[in-house]
């Protein structure tokens, strides 16, 4: 989908519709022009009456990148099909992901999550006969799964229920997760990380973690160092937790008219500043 519009947008933009002009693509600029290649011509002098913008060629543009969610459907035959959608960098990091996995009771439907080292997740794959959201499996790429809280709900399921494994879709399909696939989520998501990238509290644990690992030259941290972090922000009397809760809250007011009436909404009016 990201290919198609970049094309579509391209050729219309060479078509001369204003819309999608870019002076970026659709301008060649003169610094991005270089004598051209040509020894032949040269030696015979064949090209001596040409001026020196003829003689010269446009530098290739750098290749497009692209970084949405890459999704694939194929329907196969007894009414089942197979769904993934993941991350661009997905295919380099499988191996070294945590792979969570559940399958219905019959075992016609399997669900696999994939979270990266990062602890994002990079993949959702399904394979069965049951009408799911796809839609809502792909919105979960790129959002990190302390979002669901679900490594630790899975795997306090499975030590609990020896034997069984948490039913995935079940879970996702809990009445307090339809907030995380409303398509507005991700901005908010986006936006929050923004601010809190900025936040003093986090400048400081970024500093701290710094601190302690370069001199060393590690580049990674224990699990337990990280929870140690992670806790600072995240107390019950943390500013940057705050910040989270008041936006998050924000949002399903904002928004409350899109969503099922199922969150209590406290008013949070007076903590946050008015959108002009």
């Amino acid at each position: 989908m990201e290919v198609g519009r970049h094309l579509a947008t391209t050729l219309l933009g060479f078509l001369g519709v204003d819309e999608f002009y870019d002076p970026i693509l659709h301008l060649e600029e003169d610094k991005t022009l270089a004598p051209k290649d040509d020894p032949l011509a040269a030696e015979l002098g064949s090209r001596a009456h040409e001026t020196a913008e003829t003689t010269q060629r446009q530098r290739p543009k750098p290749m497009p990148k692209y970084s949405e969610v890459i999704a694939r459907r194929v329907v196969l035959p007894g009414n089942h099909f197979y769904f993934i959608a993941h991350s661009v960098n997905f295919p380099f990091m499988m191996d070294s992901c945590q792979h969570l996995t559940s399958a219905n009771r019959s075992g016609d439907n399997y669900i696999r999550i994939s979270v990266g080292p990062n602890k994002y997740i990079e993949a959702v794959t399904f394979l069965g006969n049951e009408a799911v959201e796809l839609y809502n499996l792909r919105a979960l790429v790129g959002l990190p799964e302390s979002v669901l809280n679900l490594v630790y709900n899975y795997t306090e399921f499975n030590l609990q229920h020896k034997g069984q494994q948490m039913d995935l879709l079940e879970y996702l399909r809990s009445p307090w997760a339809n907030v995380i696939f409303y398509d507005k989520f991700q901005k908010l998501f986006a936006s929050i990380k923004d601010k809190l990238a900025t936040h003093a509290d986090v400048e400081r644990v970024r500093g701290d973690v710094l601190d302690s690992i370069l001199p060393v030259g590690a580049d990674t941290m224990s699990e337990q160092e990280r929870l140690s972090h992670h806790n600072r922000l995240s107390h019950d009397h943390s500013d940057a937790r705050r910040l989270v809760e008041l936006e998050l809250i924000k949002f399903l007011h904002d928004n409350k008219v899109y969503l099922p009436q199922e969150y209590y909404l406290p008013d949070v009016a007076a903590h946050v500043p008015p959108a002009f």
